[in-house]
């Protein structure tokens, strides 16, 4: 077999910024600050700066279920359109991550997966089943 032929790095011009290194040899940044902005219509009597972190402290709460309902259960993915099938399929999804999340399940997904080998698993949570 014959040599094959190497690319060779090319060069770069005094003051032209060098290419970035992959994502996986960067080092880890340093932890900092960042600050988020918010709108909001109340008035500083009708919320204080406390009352405004627990808003946004709620508002991501239920972002947070609904992240889970819908990249770790597939709820968009799912083709259920019709009659009361769709409220009823959310329902049973709801009760899934709250039945998890009462048990101190950090790991919604790898709960599921771990909770899918054995029908016993999921009685047990249920309370169905001596322990």
């Amino acid at each position: 077999m014959g040599k094959r032929p190497r690319s060779l790095p090319t060069p770069i011009a005094p003051g032209q910024p060098a290419d970035p290194p992959p994502p996986h040899a960067r080092q880890p940044s340093k932890p900092g600050y960042q600050a988020m902005l918010y709108v909001t219509s109340l008035t500083a009597e009708q919320a204080d700066p406390a009352d405004l972190l627990a808003y946004v402290r709620q508002h991501w709460g239920i972002e947070v279920l609904h992240w889970v309902r819908d990249v770790t259960l597939g709820e968009d993915a799912s083709r259920v359109r019709t009659g009361n099938t769709p409220r009823v399929m959310a329902t049973l999804r709801n009760v899934v991550v709250s039945l998890l999340r009462i048990h101190d399940t950090t790991n919604i997904a790898a709960a599921l997966r771990y909770n899918a080998r054995t029908n016993r698993r999921i009685l047990k949570l249920l309370d169905l089943l001596p322990a």
